[in-house]
């Protein structure tokens, strides 16, 4: 059975045609009707038609090189879509978006792995049994060529690698195409995420192997080499099992002298190129700040990030003159009250508990309050005036390593 076809399909497969061609080839010779094959996110990878025709996921394919948001959501709502994603035999669909023009869909895999999915329009002439089981014949052809198949966008990635990186380069000309993807994978996702971005400063040849060892936590772990770096990307549904996730990362690479930004965690994947920089800029600010830290939460550094981008020769007028009087008197007194103020303020103000974190006396710390306030004319429980000698602090520290391009906002 088939006889004729498989032979037709041998010739194609042994001629040096591009994939694009073997579609093209595959629809005239085995099918007579247009063909379109996409990957497991219905991004088009090939098409091919010689006749005309008017309809919705066709057109929309056509010219946007994916399936719709509309006919993805749709075609989820029809039973057909089970059919289709649990079983590899190909089928006839003339329900909801079939109804005008039946179809054959067929799903594209082999060991429960799935490569792409086949669809063939009845246009030309009537899709009968015969036509699917060709269908079935076409997905073993294919299924090797999908599975070894390379493309400069690495369609054939695993899963979320690939689309990680998708989404790392989304644009205003490609927004559209990878919002259809996000719909389509977000089924498999959990509800937040959260990236790191790793660096081993002295040594990058263990990359892979670091990377591969990552993954290797728990599915809902991505890790792969993007821009010089370890991008990982968590995906959770409890804040404890993300801390476990950095835990377990963290004890991996003890043995390396790495450093670690995070960003914070956000639950729209449309937005992953924003929370990756979030990531970059906590780690390279962290880095030169605190250099002796392995971790750089974002959200302890985005004040920094924020003046960063402020006109450097402008930082010395946002820092406060209160600040400015207990720098000075530390330095020439030998004393700790710029650290007891800043201390006081992060504690929420609290004695007992500023006092413990400093290592002093309760009433050790009451005398450096009053002293503070002696020298600033100002209460020393006043929240404003705390938070403005804590920022200039923060804006104080960036200056000592004000040279570095981290604060070029195009660097």
């Amino acid at each position: 059975m088939l006889e004729k076809e498989k032979i037709a399909l041998f010739d194609m497969v042994t001629t040096d045609l591009s994939f694009s061609s073997l579609i093209e080839n595959i629809q005239k010779k085995i099918f007579d009707n247009p063909i379109m094959i996409t990957n497991t996110y219905f991004k088009v990878i090939a098409m091919s038609t010689d006749t005309d025709f008017n309809d919705d996921v066709w057109n929309y394919a056509k010219k946007y090189h994916c399936c719709s948001k509309e006919s993805i959501l749709s075609f989820r709502e029809d039973s057909a879509s089970k059919r289709l994603f649990s079983q590899n035999k190909s089928f006839l669909y003339k329900t909801n978006l079939g109804k005008n023009i039946p179809r054959i869909l067929g799903r594209i895999a082999k060991n429960n792995v799935v490569y792409g999915y086949i669809i063939i329009f009845e246009i030309n002439h009537k899709l009968e049994d015969i036509d699917i089981q060709k269908s079935n014949l076409v997905c073993k052809v294919l299924c090797p060529l999908l599975a070894s198949k390379t493309t400069n966008d690495s369609i054939y990635n695993s899963r979320r690698e690939y689309f990680y990186l998708n989404l790392l380069h989304i644009n205003e000309n490609n927004k559209l195409e990878i919002e259809n993807e996000i719909l389509q994978f977000q089924w498999d996702f959990k509800s937040y995420f959260q990236v790191l971005s790793i660096i081993c400063p002295t040594d990058k040849s263990h990359y892979i192997y670091l990377s591969n060892e990552i993954n290797k936590i728990a599915q809902d772990v991505t890790s792969f080499i993007y821009a010089d770096q370890i991008l990982t990307v968590l995906n959770f549904n409890d804040e404890n099992i993300k801390n476990t996730y950095i835990k377990q990362i963290q004890q991996l690479l003890i043995d390396f002298p790495v450093k670690i930004g995070i960003s914070r965690t956000f639950y729209d994947l449309s937005e992953l190129k924003v929370y990756f920089h979030q990531a970059l800029r906590a780690r390279e600010l962290g880095v030169l700040i605190h250099k002796n830290e392995i971790l750089y939460p974002f959200y302890q550094y985005e004040y920094y990030d924020m003046i960063a981008h402020y006109p450097s020769k402008e930082w010395p007028s946002l820092i406060c003159n209160e600040y400015h009087l207990l720098k000075t008197y530390d330095t020439v007194n030998h004393t700790q009250l710029l650290q007891t103020c800043i201390t006081y303020f992060l504690t929420g103000s609290k004695v007992s508990k500023a006092a413990q974190e400093l290592g002093i006396h309760r009433n050790t710390l009451l005398y450096r309050l009053s002293t503070i306030e002696e020298i600033i004319h100002k209460n020393s429980s006043d929240v404003k005036v705390l938070d403005l000698i804590y920022h200039s602090h923060l804006i104080d520290q960036l200056m000592q390593v004000r040279d570095s391009s981290i604060y070029d906002p195009d660097s």
